[in-house]
Formats: C-alpha cells, structure tokens, sequence
C-alpha cells in the first residue's frame, strides 16, 4: 500500500525508515526513491527525461503460479517524488514493446483484427509525451529494448539503444554495425559471415562511411551486443559480455592479469580508453552489466551460487569501479540497470534476495532510482 507517509519521503528522495527498501538499502549514500511498483523480470525502463521514467509493472505482487498467469503488465509512468501513474492504454502488449525518449513515447497495444482483411493489425501509439497518436508499427519502430534488431528488408543488422527508432543503412547490407544516438558514427564489427573471427580490427567511422579508423580492439575483444553509445559521455563503451563466465583460457587470463577489458571508444577522433574489470567471485558467472555514470562506472552483478539461503543475495548487487578495484555499494538483486540522461541516475529492478522475486514469497521487487551525483 502507498502511504502518505511513503509519498512524503518520495518528494524528499529518501526512504521512509519503516520500509522494506529502507531496509534493504540500509547506509546507501545516495537518494533514492522506490516505485513500490511490483515489476517482474526485462522491465526495460525507459527514461522519457532525467526525472520521468516509462516501465510496465504491476499494481500487486502475484501470490501463487496460477495467478501470475492471469496478471498482465500495465504501463507506468513515474515523475519521481510522485506515485507511478498506469498510463495509455494497458495493458501493453509484450515487456519489449515500448520507447522513450528525449520527451517522445512509443508503444505497443494487443494487435486486433482488420473487419475487411482479416488480418491482425499492431496498434501502435507514438508522439510527444501525452499527445501520441495511434500509427502503424513501419512508421514507429519500438527497437530500443531490442539489443539486435534484424532488418529483414536489406538483411543488415545494427544494434540500437538509444534512440527509440530503428534504421537501415544499404551500404551496411550484410555486416554488425553499432551507432551513436545522433547514427553520425559507426562502429563496423565487420562481415555477418566472420562474426567469429577473432583476428579482426573493429573500424570507427562516419555514416556516411568515410574516415575509417581501425581501433586497437579486436573481435574476440568485443560484442555487438554489449556495444552502446552513451550520450552524456558522447563515447561507446565496448566489451566482450558474452564470453564472460566461460571455463577455459579466457578465464585463465583474467586469473592471471586481474584484467577483463573494456574500452571507451570517443568519435569523432577515435580515442580510446581502456579499462579493466578485476577477476572476482562473478568471474564464474553472473557479471551482468556495465553501469557508466557521470562520476564513474559501475557494473551489477546476479550471482547465488554459494548462496546459504534463499534470503543471502552472495554476491549479488551493484559494484563500483575505482582504479581498477571493485566494491560492492548495495546488495541484493539488481537487474535492467539503464542510465538517466544526465548520467546522474540509475533506474533499476531491485529485490533484496532470491526468493523476494518469486511469487507466493515474502518481500517484493520493484523499479528503484538512485542519484549517484548526490548524498543524502
């Protein structure tokens, strides 16, 4: 239940001693507000500006499996320091099926049947926030959640996370191409065909595919899938997600230089920086993702493999990076981790172990925010 007492902490951008997020934050440094919105797992939440926030949720926690299957997501809006709204049109139609940003919202309703064709018709709603109007799904594609978006129609692909419409470059036709949020630049992973050769340089370069840099990145250094462009930082973070946890001589190394590259990559000139992550608990598994913020990078980690009990998160939780070292600043289970605009806050799915996430179980899960920049 939302309480007064609750929504007056919320517009302080604090937590209300007597909560169950209280609780679990304990001596966390910065403010932080709680949507006490029950949200299950690939929320996706979308920031529409550097205090609104667009997510699907649900208005209880489901108490068993059965009811869980007759529970359906609405979608919420969430100025911080006031409750959650549901908005539009809900129920939505699937978690990966809406958009914001820069003020613009994209999203998806349950398709209906054409009387005169038959066929099933997406409803889709796109424009400024509170004046969308109802389009077909070509003219508002809802890409961002799609970490890799395959275009059919010129069978090239690009990975897009930052922009809440997708696009197809024929001079890209058949290679993995990453972009920055304005697509003034790219970065080319090569041919679709040698996606799995490891002895490739990844290429900088302009849209328009003039000024090739060759970067001191290779392949097997890197993913398309962990690629992203951040907008505040005006730099891609570049990394190799995919092989991390693998038995074998990946690991090995990391073992023995206490290093796990990452890399940011600054158009237009090509700079790099690269930086490490340190081998850990979470090198068998369970590194998540990378969280750059204005005043530094941090990563989460979702790992209960030596868990005593289904109430210990291990070592599970947000981390932060500081010169090559990492500690934990907040325990618990942290999923869906997406940056403001500014770089100053951090909205994510939040439950303090693993049984809290489960169904017909004490403790719940939530979308939280926290503000880096600031203490409290």
């Amino acid at each position: 239940m939302f309480s007064i007492t609750a929504a007056l902490c919320l517009i302080a951008g604090v937590l209300c001693s007597g909560s169950e997020a209280a609780e679990n934050f304990g001596a966390f440094p910065h403010p932080v507000w709680d949507s006490e919105i029950y949200v299950s797992e690939q929320i996706f939440p979308n920031w529409v500006d550097d205090n609104t926030l667009l997510f699907k949720g649900l208005d209880k926690k489901p108490q068993n499996s059965q009811e869980a299957l007759t529970f359906w997501p609405s979608l919420y809006l969430w100025r911080l320091g006031e409750r959650p709204q549901p908005y539009g049109v809900n129920p939505i139609e699937a978690a990966k099926s809406y958009c914001a940003e820069g003020g613009w919202i994209t999203y998806r309703l349950a398709e209906a049947r054409d009387p005169d064709t038959g066929k099933m018709v997406p409803k889709v709603m796109a424009g400024p926030l509170g004046h969308e109007v109802q389009t077909i799904a070509d003219d508002a594609s809802i890409g961002r959640s799609l970490v890799l978006v395959t275009l059919p129609s010129t069978d090239s692909h690009l990975t897009e996370r930052n922009k809440c419409q997708s696009r197809h470059d024929m001079r890209m036709k058949d290679r993995i191409w990453v972009t920055d949020a304005d697509r003034h630049f790219y970065i080319d992973f090569g041919a679709k065909s040698e996606l799995m050769r490891a002895d490739v340089h990844l290429t900088l370069m302009q849209s328009d595919g003039s000024d090739r840099i060759e970067l001191p990145i290779m392949r097997k250094d890197a993913w398309p899938r962990c690629t992203h462009y951040h907008r505040f930082l005006g730099a891609f973070i570049v990394w190799n997600c995919l092989s991390m946890g693998e038995r074998g001589s990946a690991l090995e190394d990391w073992r023995r230089t206490n290093c796990w590259p990452a890399w940011y990559v600054w158009p237009p000139d090509g700079r790099v920086e690269k930086f490490c992550l340190p081998f850990g608990d979470w090198s068998d598994g369970g590194l998540a993702q990378l969280v750059p913020t204005k005043v530094g990078m941090y990563f989460t980690v979702v790992n209960f493999l030596k868990s005593r009990s289904l109430r210990d998160p291990w070592i599970s939780g947000l981390y932060q990076l500081d010169d090559g070292k990492a500690h934990r600043v907040l325990a618990g289970v942290v999923r869906d981790a997406t940056v403001s605009p500014s770089g100053c806050k951090v909205a994510f799915s939040y439950a303090p172990y693993t049984l809290a996430e489960r169904v017909g179980t004490p403790g719940t899960r939530s979308l939280v925010v926290v503000d880096l920049c600031a203490s409290r």
